[in-house]
């Protein structure tokens, strides 16, 4: 798949609501949750499906935790015990959506309950240290609310307004936001870092916020837009490179930058490149690219010494991820709407189907 096919057709799929894909969501023990047809078939844009858990080379099902309708993970709890998913209902009139929070129990047994209902977009949530959780709501025409809700109750607490988007640190306390800001007619996006149990926000990056990366940012799973690794030292960032030019030149793919938090640098590291994601262990990043317009590749940049290396193999490739250190999994467009899944040893380099 081409870079500029996949921007082009996720909107199209999406139908102008937010939402994230159906990629492996690695939990805190080393196991991965996504969702699979009754068939064992896997679709990047899953839309009926059965949470399943990766345990090795094995899919556990959780039987009762199904999609009828767009859907996939967000997240797993600190201990592992818990998953959190959510689930699109489109209304009677196009253009209504209604997002549903669930949690449930890493069990096959486990019974899910809904935690939030909304109609006001969600972009992510995530589990907090003190089990509650935090959620980024697009409310309106306006950036987002970031709150924090409390299962229990279901009471939203406020925690920051003109959120972008978010990241949970490590410790499940630290924050890294993007938040956004008009200066009169220009917008600007600030990469802030905020600690646990403090107000007091830290300014790592800034840049211009054009129409074409807010909008990617309304539409697209953050997931394929940017991260922050485990020490939270570098961030990486899919943004349009903006051009302050009348009438604005619009690039077809989003550039690729690392900040470097410790250092105050940053680097492009691709012209073209989508889907960052830092290893577990943080020592590598995987983003897909691709070389004047041909097919998308994984590559493999080491932190440490700045080496990349494409992934053998991932010509094609429509998403990637981490399932533990040195081990990508790797999406590829079969047919339809199915996906091919594919677990890659990086030191081996052997390959092996998960799901297709």
């Amino acid at each position: 798949m081409k870079l500029r096919a996949l921007l082009l057709a996720l909107p199209l799929f999406l139908s102008g609501c937010l939402f994230s894909l159906n990629q492996p969501v690695l939990g805190p023990a080393g196991d991965s949750a996504l969702f699979l047809a009754d068939d064992g078939a896997y679709s990047l844009f899953a839309e009926a499906g059965t949470l399943r858990i990766l345990k090795g080379s094995e899919f556990v099902s959780i039987p009762a935790a199904t999609l009828s309708g767009p859907g996939g993970v967000l997240d797993w709890s600190p201990d592992g015990d818990r998953i959190l998913y959510a689930t699109l209902n489109e209304g009677a009139d196009f253009g209504e959506y209604a997002w549903t929070l669930w949690r449930v129990d890493a069990s096959p047994d486990a019974a899910p309950e809904v935690v939030l209902r909304t109609n006001a977009g969600l972009a992510r949530a995530a589990f907090a240290a003190d089990g509650r959780i935090l959620v980024l709501r697009i409310v309106g025409e306006s950036f987002g609310l970031l709150e924090r809700l409390d299962p229990a109750t279901g009471i939203l607490e406020p925690v920051a307004d003109d959120v972008i988007s978010f990241r949970l640190g490590t410790d499940r306390e630290t924050l890294t936001l993007i938040v956004g800001e008009t200066v009169a007619t220009l917008a600007l996006a600030h990469v802030v870092r905020v600690a646990g149990g403090t107000n007091a926000r830290v300014e790592l990056a800034s840049f211009v916020l054009n129409e074409q990366t807010l909008s990617v940012y309304s539409l697209l799973s953050h997931s394929l837009l940017w991260d922050v690794d485990p020490s939270g030292r570098f961030v990486a960032l899919s943004v349009y490179d903006q051009v302050l030019v009348s009438p604005a030149y619009e690039d077809e793919v989003t550039a690729l930058y690392l900040i470097d938090t410790q250092e105050a640098t940053s680097l492009r590291l691709a012209r073209t490149g989508i889907a960052p994601s830092f290893s577990p262990d943080g020592n590598s990043l995987v983003y897909l690219t691709s070389d004047d317009g041909a097919l998308s590749y994984a590559a493999v940049r080491e932190l440490t010494t700045g080496a990349t290396t494409r992934v053998a193999g991932s010509e094609g490739a429509a998403a990637c991820s981490w399932l533990g250190p040195g081990v990508l999994a790797v999406a590829f467009e079969a047919s339809d709407d199915r996906y091919r899944l594919v677990r890659v040893d990086l030191e081996t380099g052997e390959a092996t189907v998960l799901a297709e």
